[in-house]
């Protein structure tokens, strides 16, 4: 499997062949390849969906450790800052799971924004002594967590999660899906023929 760096220099040495632009920049070709990998996990995942399936490769999971719990002071309520730009799916399954960092085997419950109004009252707000967490903007805020749960961090698992280009060079991608990236990226820069079946990954053994 290739990594971000491995992929981002083999499609600058492409362009380098193909095109008369030595102006682009790595950083820009990273941010492609992050952004065609997120378009290529979605596509699949929708098509994964048809077939009943929902299938998501373990390689492709970032998992963030000890994310600070915190408290809005103005609400009171506690929430954790997403620790990178989370990829949207149907039902939140961008971020795969959120647990306590001392109890991985505990997964907490994701919700739907506003679930505490719409449920407000109803047996079903307790979502039977579970905690439960729901994404705004770039935060998840949690449902039924009090004090006296006594949980200071959360370990999350986060598909495709890359906080920073430039320090998580280990990173791997699924080498079935080095091939749709290389054509997706060298699309926007318009080096790419429908019948260019180029690729050169160089694979560590």
């Amino acid at each position: 499997m290739a990594t971000l760096d491995t992929l981002s220099e083999q499609i600058l040495r492409i362009l380098g062949e193909r095109t008369d632009d030595k102006s682009i920049d790595i950083r820009d070709v990273k941010l492609n390849v992050v952004q065609s990998l997120a378009y290529v996990v979605r596509a699949r995942y929708f098509e994964s969906k048809q077939d009943e399936q929902e299938i998501i490769d373990g390689t492709l999971i970032s998992i963030f450790k000890n994310q600070e719990i915190s408290t809005d002071v103005d609400t009171g309520s506690f929430y954790t800052q997403l620790p990178c730009d989370v990829i949207s799916l149907p039902y939140g399954g961008g971020i795969r799971f959120v647990s306590p960092t001392k109890d991985t085997k505990v997964h907490f419950k994701q919700v739907q924004h506003g679930f505490c109004d719409l449920y407000r009252g109803l047996d079903s707000q307790n979502l039977e002594n579970q905690i439960g967490y729901y994404v705004e903007q770039d935060k998840i805020y949690y449902v039924n967590l009090t004090n006296c749960d006594d949980i200071e961090t959360v370990r999350m698992g986060i598909l495709v999660g890359m906080p920073d280009l430039n320090t998580d060079p280990n990173f791997r991608i699924p080498m079935d899906m080095e091939y749709d990236i290389v054509r997706e990226v060298l699309k926007v820069y318009g080096a790419w023929a429908e019948d260019d079946i180029t690729n050169n990954t160089e694979t560590k053994a």
